[in-house]
């Protein structure tokens, strides 16, 4: 091959390479969201690792530095009900994760209050099994501005090969409110939460 030719097109192919290393696929959020490295464990975000969710179109994230740690402000501009369908600010769960939670009871922590500057009352929180299976409704999060820990429980139903994903909209009016969230976890309900999560009000 010519210079002319290989020079562009190497260049070309390592820009790809490092735009598949960097980008927030399901490798990168295996390794941000495995608690010990098992998926078995549980999934912990926190810090850092906020940036992991993935925004819709009507939806904002920034994460900012609060007197507890980093956290994710989180604001909605249009209705959750709105089509298309969304799941809000949403975590997509690499297959491990899915394989380890089908069929069992699930529950998900999230360590959220009220932002302090056009706030939302509340948010919704949803964690979606496979394709739209059983289990996957939302479920309404009244907050304040208190920082505390609301946790749920989810039965989820077989595989059925699809991804999951757990979504949170953080104003279902779509008012451009929003919440503040510090961590999120999952865990299958009987075994223990995740190394690093506190229960509790804050």
């Amino acid at each position: 091959m010519r210079d002319y030719l290989f020079f562009p097109i190497a260049g070309l192919v390592l820009l790809a390479m490092i735009a598949a290393a960097v980008a927030p696929g399901p490798a990168y959020q295996r390794k941000a969201m495995a608690a010990l490295g098992d998926p078995d464990t549980g999934l912990l975000i926190e810090g850092e690792t906020l940036s992991t969710f993935q925004i819709p179109e009507g939806i904002s994230l920034d994460v900012i530095e609060t007197e507890n740690g980093p956290a994710a402000r989180i604001a909605a501009f249009k209705r959750y009900d709105m089509p298309p369908e969304s799941a809000g600010a949403f975590l997509t769960l690499p297959t491990d994760f899915e394989t380890a939670f089908a069929g069992r009871t699930i529950r998900v922590s999230v360590q959220a209050r009220r932002s302090a500057e056009n706030g939302s009352p509340h948010f919704r929180l949803r964690y979606i099994a496979g394709a739209g299976q059983p289990g996957d409704d939302w479920r309404d999060v009244a907050v304040d501005g208190s920082l505390r820990t609301y946790e749920f429980d989810w039965t989820l139903p077989p595989t059925d090969g699809a991804a999951d994903y757990i979504g949170i909209w953080p104003d279902p009016e779509g008012l451009g409110r929003s919440i503040e969230i510090v961590r999120l976890s999952a865990w299958i309900a009987d075994k223990a939460p995740p190394v690093g999560l506190r229960g509790g009000d804050w």
